[in-house]
């Protein structure tokens, strides 16, 4: 049986998945505190759970007419509500890779890789520009 050679991963690699394993955890707490302060009834919400199984069965531009939900980055308005507050950790989680970009540019500029650079710079506009809603793509 011969042995495995060790994997060996980059710097900027090892950056990366620490800041990314340390996000998942702090979104994973946000949801459930989120969560827990929806249900627990001592917050204020814009939706009451007993109403929720009714409004599911439209469809969603229906859906925020009835409730006046907020759409786009108008929830952060509403961060008080508990139903709006569970939004937090979701949205942490989905930006995760743009702070885990950030984060592996100074050591990519170390290096010199000015391609990478680049190429991780590009990412990240693309990314800011699509959570903005400045392009505005589909039917919602």
């Amino acid at each position: 049986m011969a042995l495995e050679e060790p994997i060996s991963i980059s710097r900027e690699q090892s950056i990366y998945a620490g800041t990314l394993t340390v996000l998942s955890w702090v979104s994973l707490g946000l949801l459930i505190v989120g969560f827990l302060y929806y249900v627990s009834g001592t917050a204020p919400v814009m939706i009451p759970i007993s109403e929720l199984p009714d409004l599911m069965r439209h469809p969603v531009a229906e859906f925020n007419r009835i409730t006046k939900m907020p759409v786009g980055w108008q929830w952060l308005d509403f961060l008080g509500y508990g139903d709006i507050a569970a939004r937090l950790g979701i949205v942490m989680l989905a930006g995760s890779t743009i702070i885990c970009l950030i984060a592996i540019l100074s050591e990519l500029v170390r290096k010199k890789n000015f391609v990478y650079v680049i190429i991780v710079i590009a990412q990240i506009l693309i990314l800011l520009i699509a959570a903005s809603g400045v392009i505005n793509v589909g039917s919602h």
